[in-house]
Order: C-alpha cells, then sequence, then structure tokens
C-alpha cells in the first residue's frame, strides 16, 4: 500500500500518527501500554479496509488479487506487532534494522517539522527526550516479544526476516534475496528483471536526510550508552 499503516490505524485511534503530528504525550502514554487485544479491533479495520481496496482493484481493474506490502514503524511494538499476526497469521515479515541513534535523530528531526506545522512553540529538546524514550520502549518491547516466541512459538519467529538497513542500501538486489531466503520464498527472475528496472530509474534517490543529534539535547554516545540499545546493536550486529 502506497501510505503507511498508521493513517488507516488511526481511524481506530490506535496509531501513533497523532503523536507525529502533535504533542499528545498523555494519549502516547495510553497507546503504548496496551495489549494486544486492545488493537485487535483497529486491525479488524484494517483487514476491511484492505479487502474494501483489493475487490475495487479487481473490480475496476481486473486484476488477480496480489500480495498486500504494507509498512510502519508501528509495527514493530509488541503488543501490535502480536495483534496483526492474530488478524493475518500467514502474514510475514520484514524487520529493517540501523543504529538507534540514527533512528533517534531522524525521527526526533520529523517530529520537529511535523510540530511546528501545528504549532510556534516547539522545544527540540524535548522533542529528542521524547523520542530517545518513546524508541526505547519501542526496542524493548519488540525484543521481549521476539525472545518470547523464539522459546515459545518458534513457528512465528520463522515468519520474519532480519535485514540491516545498511546492507539493502549498499546492495539492494542481494538483500532482498536474503529476505526471500529468510522467509523460503522462491524470486523470480522476472521480480528481480522488476527490481533491477526500478533501481534504474533512481526512485530512491531523493536526497539524504540531514540532521544533528545536538540539536536535540543528544549525543551519539549517550544513546548507544542505554542498557536496551546496546543489547539491541550486539544481537543485530549493528555500528552503534
Amino acid at each position: 500500500m502506497a501510505e503507511e499503516c498508521v493513517v488507516t490505524l488511526a481511524h481506530a485511534f490506535s496509531s501513533m500518527l497523532f503523536e507525529a503530528t502533535f504533542d499528545v504525550s498523555s494519549y502516547n502514554r495510553w497507546l503504548i501500554g496496551l495489549d494486544p487485544h486492545a488493537h485487535a479491533h483497529a486491525f479488524r479495520w484494517h483487514r476491511m479496509l484492505l479487502q474494501f481496496l483489493q475487490d475495487r482493484e479487481e473490480t475496476a481493474h481486473a486484476v488477480p488479487a496480489r500480495r498486500w506490502v504494507l509498512k510502519t514503524p508501528w509495527f514493530s511494538h509488541g503488543p501490535v506487532l502480536e495483534a496483526a499476526l492474530a488478524e493475518y497469521p500467514d502474514a510475514l515479515v520484514i524487520q529493517t534494522h540501523r543504529a538507534p541513534s540514527v533512528v533517534v535523530g531522524s525521527s526526533a528531526s520529523i517530529h520537529v517539522r511535523t510540530y511546528g506545522a501545528g504549532s510556534d512553540m516547539v522545544d527540540a529538546a524535548r522533542i529528542g527526550a521524547s523520542q530517545l524514550s518513546l524508541m526505547e520502549t519501542l526496542v524493548e518491547s519488540n525484543q521481549a516479544t521476539r525472545r518470547r516466541w523464539r522459546a515459545e512459538k518458534p513457528w512465528l519467529s520463522q515468519r520474519i526476516a532480519d535485514v540491516q538497513l545498511a546492507e539493502l542500501k549498499r546492495d539492494p538486489l542481494a538483500a532482498v534475496a536474503k529476505v526471500y531466503e529468510q522467509l523460503g520464498l522462491e524470486l523470480k527472475d522476472e521480480v528481480k528483471s522488476a527490481m533491477q528496472a526500478w533501481l534504474a530509474t533512481k526512485q530512491v534517490d531523493h536526497g539524504k536526510h540531514k540532521f544533528e543529534l545536538a540539536d536535540f539535547g543528544l549525543s551519539a554516545e549517550s544513546v548507544a550508552e542505554r542498557p536496551v540499545f546496546r543489547r539491541y546493536c550486539e544481537e543485530y550486529r549493528l555500528d552503534c
């Protein structure tokens, strides 16, 4: 789907979209604290919307049913990931990984811009601290969920492929081939050709997102020293 699922899930108030637009910290604390069952209604709505869009595509354009590809960092939150796989038990998950300091800085930079669109009072340091805390919570919940699945539900762990974002940028085709292999999928020649053609158009060449952690009262060291991030970087062999 062309748009991130935070937009779809916002219709059911189970989304980070509001937090990314306004300083609604109390809503954010409530949302983060929900268990998987509390997100179930949002994914029922999500499924209905996808069914509507697919039916419209098949009816109006005579296009056969295709695999849906969805995207949002919100799926990394443990309870949300559990709710998503409960609604879509045959789903496959691709989780990209990169240094937490880059993630926190990038997210803080985006939030400064989105908050600035709706308010004249934007505290960059407060946003930096908030994003650091949020990312720490998301990483911790994700890793706890995945550790539990490896121990108790190994069939769910087999539905997740891990790839470093740096690898994806450096050699996209090799990274995708690795993902296909991890998920037990066949990478057909026509798919490879389509990916090569897409890359040849340089559709990923939109400029670099530039920011400085210091602008948000942070440093790479202050982020990397968090125990949650240290464990995460060690597990996925990230240069943090």
